[in-house]
C-alpha cells in the first residue's frame, strides 16, 4: 500500500511550564493500492470451463477493493467468460495472449 499526501500536526496545551498533554492529527491521508502489480496471481492451466472462474471469484474474495488479480488459463471461453464477469460485477478486465496457448488475464477489483 501507497501513502501519500501525509500531514502531520501536533496541537500540545501548556499550563505554566507543564505539558498537560499532547494529541497527533494526521490529516488528509489519501492510501492507494498499486493496481499495476497483481498481488494474486491463480494458475488455472489446464482447467476447463467454469473453474478458470470460479478460481478467480475465490481468490478476489480474499483482496481489497482496487487491487489486481492475475488468472493463467488455457480454456478458450474464459476471455469471453472473464469479461462477461467483470461487466456485472463492475471489474475491470484486461487480456494478453501468451505462448502455448495461454491467456493471461488481469482483474482489477471493484
Amino acid at each position: 500500500m501507497i501513502i501519500r499526501n501525509v500531514q502531520l500536526h501536533a496541537h500540545c496545551r501548556y499550563y505554566g511550564k507543564e505539558k498537560i498533554y499532547c494529541a497527533f492529527l494526521i490529516t488528509r491521508v489519501s492510501a492507494m493500492q498499486d493496481s499495476s502489480v497483481p498481488i494474486e496471481s491463480v494458475d488455472a492451466r489446464g482447467e476447463r470451463c467454469p473453474m478458470p472462474l470460479l478460481m478467480a471469484k475465490r481468490a478476489l474474495r480474499g483482496i481489497p477493493s482496487g487491487a489486481s488479480l492475475e488468472v493463467l488459463s488455457t480454456d478458450v471461453g474464459s476471455e469471453r467468460d472473464f469479461e462477461s464477469f467483470a461487466r456485472l460485477a463492475g471489474h475491470t478486465v484486461t487480456c494478453d495472449h501468451l505462448p502455448n496457448e495461454v491467456i493471461r488475464l488481469t482483474i482489477t477489483k471493484a
